[in-house]
């Protein structure tokens, strides 16, 4: 059972980007709401054989709106590198603790997007959702980790394959 997502982010001039989380092993983290990524292998429709570059798409997070927003707009405004951005997927290990299972790490990214997400409309159900926002990521490099085992994957734009 998943117990969340939580980003770190460090940018080239303003640091490390400080969230509201205080948990265990996660404090100073932004928390995660959804998100998605794509990566496409462009191929033959006949043949399935690849017929050119890997395509990564821009990784998009939601999160509420926190001490953390008015920073990550500043990178966006002032195209400021962020060179790394962590992702990291927390749930409960074997003996009932809460670890981190899967971490997503982008290199040199910039927010290359954002949107304000409001749904107020003037029910009690709308009154508790908190108001969220959408961050779109673009970046050089990405590397996959499975923590139990360090099992990972990464993969640079700038390496031709």
């Amino acid at each position: 059972m998943a117990h969340g997502a939580y980003l770190s982010v460090t940018a080239q001039k303003q640091g490390k980007i400080k969230g509201p989380v205080t948990l265990p092993g996660r404090k100073d983290t932004i928390q995660v709401f959804g998100g998605f990524h794509e990566i496409i292998s462009p191929r033959d429709m006949s043949s399935g054989l690849p017929t050119g570059q890997r395509m990564h798409k821009p990784l998009t997070l939601i999160k509420d709106i926190d001490c953390s927003s008015p920073l990550l707009l500043n990178s966006l405004v002032t195209n400021e590198n962020l060179k790394e951005v962590v992702l990291q997927l927390w749930s409960q290990d074997r003996g009932g603790r809460d670890a981190a299972f899967y971490t997503i790490t982008l290199i040199n990214a910039n927010i290359s997007a954002y949107k304000l997400l409001l749904s107020y409309d003037g029910s009690p159900e709308s009154a508790r959702h908190p108001e969220r926002e959408e961050l779109t990521f673009t970046y050089q490099k990405i590397s996959w980790t499975w923590e139990h085992g360090a099992i990972s994957a990464s993969d640079d734009w700038e390496v031709r394959i």
